[in-house]
């Protein structure tokens, strides 16, 4: 019979996945996650196996939370309000890092280990489509309510995906005016997107 484990595992995931995305996959080093997570060496090679299954694990832990977020994307009824409150949800997040944005860990993840990792390049490419799926959804939906033009759902979907990748890279590391400015820039943008009330082409 195996030792029962004796420590909260999402919280040591939380824990790990702090260090990840602050510095890396590469840079962060076996004795940087015991600090962090309180763990002893011999309790994440016989939990997770190695570093690489600690990171698979935690990434894995980061993508639900991710799943949840896209959820009133995919699932909500708002259209484009739906939209602005994704947005401005991430305005939020950013708010929350002492020294600016971290960016996203998956969009990081992909830029450091993407050309080099197969795995990595697969699971970011699920990702990104993830994204623009959801972003169509909630156009499908805008459209329904005759908030944007059903003809252009797929090209608005394309460039919003671009747009908050581009938000995600560009916003590490920069200051809280910066990543406001950019945010304001995409928020704009998404407001663009309503058909004029008087029906003239914007």
């Amino acid at each position: 019979m195996g030792r029962r484990r004796e420590f909260d595992t999402d919280e040591a995931l939380t824990r790990a996945l702090g260090v990840f995305w602050d510095r890396g996959y590469e840079a962060t080093s076996i004795e940087d996650l015991t600090a962090a997570t309180g763990l002893s060496r011999s309790s994440i090679y016989s939990t997770f196996g190695s570093k690489r299954g600690l990171f698979d694990a935690v990434m894995e832990h980061y993508l639900e939370g991710i799943g949840e977020i896209l959820g009133p994307l995919e699932e909500g009824e708002g259209g484009i309000d739906d939209l602005l409150r994704f947005f401005e949800m991430w305005r939020d997040r950013t708010r929350t890092d002492v020294d600016g944005s971290l960016g996203c860990l998956m969009i990081n993840t992909m830029a450091e280990r993407g050309h080099v990792d197969p795995d990595i390049a697969e699971l970011g490419s699920h990702y990104l489509t993830r994204f623009r799926s959801a972003f169509e959804r909630a156009l499908e939906t805008a459209a329904e309510r005759g908030e944007v033009r059903a003809t252009a759902i797929s090209q608005m979907a394309g460039t919003l995906m671009l747009m908050t990748t581009g938000f995600f890279v560009a916003s590490r590391g920069q200051s809280r005016q910066h990543i406001e400015e950019m945010m304001d820039t995409i928020v704009s943008h998404v407001e663009s997107l309503r058909v004029p009330t008087d029906g003239t082409e914007q």
